[in-house]
């Protein structure tokens, strides 16, 4: 049911042409992008696209003059933080161990390497020490992965070494499979668009915390209290928005809170299907003469402060016709010091504008595949 996610096209940039680095080899950018070097020296980078199926470029890092390892006692290394677990007691190189919410996981290490950005409409920009991650081992969705864009607020990601401040994404969706492309806007190129509804970015060094204040299931706002979705003040909890993610992930009280609220209105068992744990909230439907259009699915509305995103079905319900199974896509986070996860489900056929400068998070429906 999984479908490769486009990052972004140099082809349909406003802002981008083309990448190249002093060896004339295509260079992988690291924490910004994440490359397979399990098999051999050589760095393996596919532009864009997280399935590998285009684009595949070698970046033989020991023919480039300008590439270099970088060591534990590095500014670059110490910027990585806790978001990596650097292994420097047993190797004086600079590793990262990054695991995601999914259970993915990348180790390998972290170099630095001149990159020239070659736009479309201005002179080409060199980044003559540009941080790049090479990974050795990649476990679950990073195993298909040949690269992946770093859009977060780490001093090491993709954005922060450009200095871009502004960046929107629109994701086509899951079902069906679509040939198009999602499409990624950076810099004044990224705008809000019609009914746009906006929400304030809360401050972190790493991710995208928002004020979640609600959750409505069907005509029934859930008796969450104020402040009760806040980030503590140990820097636990709270919710952010997250494009790697696939599902939205909700502490373990809030899941059986929204869970119950969907079984009392969807008068349909439980199911029991092994298939179904990976979804944890399906329902068993007829096997004969059934529409999914024909049951009656709750809304749901995820209200943050100053904004509601009212889902469309097809955000957050699936329907496996083969399996006779009606499923809501939320999974419980059974650590309640985590954070919430909004995922890229929830995300489908949206406009999502992130402004660092503004400290604004906007969303709005539109169809992205005709961007």
């Amino acid at each position: 049911m999984s479908q490769p996610i486009p990052l972004f096209d140099p082809k349909e940039l406003s802002s981008f042409s083309k990448l190249s680095c002093s060896s004339k080899q295509c260079a992988t950018l690291g924490s910004a992008y994440s490359s397979q070097c399990s098999t051999n020296p050589d760095c393996h980078f596919d532009y864009g696209y997280v399935d590998g199926r285009e684009n595949h470029w070698l970046h033989r890092v020991g023919k480039s003059s300008s590439f270099s390892k970088l060591s534990c006692s590095s500014k670059q290394c110490a910027a990585l933080g806790s978001a990596y677990s650097s292994q420097c007691s047993a190797n004086p190189e600079c590793h990262f161990d990054y695991s995601y919410a999914d259970g993915s996981e990348t180790i390998g290490y972290i170099a630095s390497e001149k990159v020239t950005f070659r736009y479309s409409s201005e002179p080409p920009l060199s980044m003559p020490q540009f941080s790049i991650g090479c990974a050795r081992i990649n476990q679950g969705t990073m195993a298909s992965s040949s690269g992946t864009a770093g859009f977060g607020r780490s001093a090491e990601s993709l954005i922060s070494q450009l200095g871009i401040t502004r960046f929107s994404y629109c994701f086509i969706p899951y079902i069906p499979i679509n040939t198009k492309r999602s499409r990624m806007f950076l810099g004044n190129a990224a705008v809000s668009r019609n009914g746009a509804q906006s929400t304030p970015l809360l401050p972190d060094d790493i991710f995208y915390y928002v004020s979640l204040e609600g959750i409505t299931v069907g005509s029934n706002r859930l008796p969450f209290g104020p402040g009760f979705f806040a980030r503590k003040k140990d820097g636990s909890g709270g919710t952010i928005f997250d494009s790697g993610t696939f599902n939205t992930m909700l502490w373990t009280e809030v899941f059986n809170t929204v869970k119950k609220a969907f079984v009392s209105v969807i008068k349909l068992p439980l199911s029991n299907n092994t298939l179904a744990a990976d979804y944890q909230l399906c329902f068993d439907t007829p096997r004969k003469r059934f529409s999914s259009e024909s049951i009656k699915i709750p809304k749901l509305i995820l209200h943050f402060k100053g904004a509601d995103m009212d889902l469309p079905r097809e955000n957050y319900i699936v329907y496996d016709a083969k399996e006779k199974l009606l499923c809501v896509l939320i999974e419980e986070e059974t650590d309640d010091s985590a954070m919430n996860i909004i995922g890229n489900f929830y995300q489908q056929n949206m406009n999502v504008l992130y402004d660092l400068k503004k400290q604004r998070l906007s969303f709005g429906l539109a169809q992205c595949d005709r961007l």
